[in-house]
C-alpha cells in the first residue's frame, strides 16, 4: 500500500509483474513454469515470497529487471505423482503464510478430486497442514477480529467458515456459510476478499 503499486503473477506465462498506476509503468519478470503467488515481504522493497510450481521461494526483484537477482527455495512440498502445484495464498497478521494446492493431470486436462491440502508456513514454525483431501484450494481471508477464517474449496461451491486462533496459526470448528446451489448462482468461486 505504500508504494501505491500492485503485483501480480502471469500463472501460465510464469512472470511476476509490477504495476503502477501513477505513471502507466508495467515491468515483468520471468522465474519459472506455474507461479501462483506474489506476496511482498514486510520491510524490504525487493523481496517477494512466490509460489512456483511445487515450491515456496524468496525472490529478490527490483521491480524493473527482466529476471530476479535472486531465488531461493524456502521449501519443496513432496509429490512423487508430480500432479500437485501450489496455488492461491494470503499472509495473516501475525506474518504467517497461508496457502493451498491443487492437482492437475497435464497429460489428461484435468483436476484431480480431493489430491490437494490447505498449509500455512513461518520460518519458526515451518510447514502445517491444516487441510487434506481439497481439490482446488483458492479463496481466504480472515474477519475483522481476526477471529473468523474464511476458505474455498472451488468445486465445492461453498465458503467455509473456521475459528482461528492467530497466536497458535491454527483453524477449526468448519461451517459452511454459503452455498451457490441454494441461491442458484452459476459457476465456481474462486478468489475471496473481505
Amino acid at each position: 500500500p505504500k508504494s501505491k503499486t500492485l503485483y501480480y503473477v502471469e500463472l501460465m506465462e510464469g512472470t511476476v509483474n509490477k504495476y503502477a498506476p501513477s505513471s502507466g509503468e508495467q515491468t515483468q519478470a520471468a522465474v519459472g513454469k506455474h507461479v501462483s503467488f506474489i506476496i511482498p515481504i514486510k520491510g524490504t522493497t525487493n523481496e517477494f515470497v512466490v509460489g512456483i510450481q511445487r515450491q515456496l521461494a524468496r525472490i529478490t526483484w527490483d521491480g524493473v529487471s527482466e529476471k530476479p537477482s535472486k531465488i531461493e527455495q524456502l521449501l519443496e512440498l513432496d509429490d512423487p505423482s508430480d500432479v500437485i502445484q501450489l496455488n492461491d495464498a494470503k499472509v495473516d497478521s501475525f506474518g504467517r503464510l497461508w496457502f493451498g494446492t491443487v492437482a492437475f493431470d497435464r497429460q489428461n486436462h484435468r483436476w484431480l478430486a480431493n489430491k490437494a491440502s490447505f498449509y500455512s508456513y513461518a520460518k519458526k514454525e515451518g510447514l502445517k497442514t491444516h487441510l487434506d483431501n481439497v481439490t482446488i484450494s483458492n479463496g481466504m481471508d480472515w474477519d475483522v477480529k481476526r477471529k473468523k477464517f474464511y476458505y474455498i474449496d472451488s468445486p465445492q461451491r461453498q465458503i467455509f467458515q473456521y475459528d482461528f486462533d492467530g497466536s497458535e496459526g491454527k483453524i477449526y470448528n468448519q461451517q459452511t456459510i454459503f452455498t451457490l446451489d441454494k441461491h442458484d448462482i452459476p459457476g465456481i468461486p474462486d478468489g475471496l476478499t473481505i
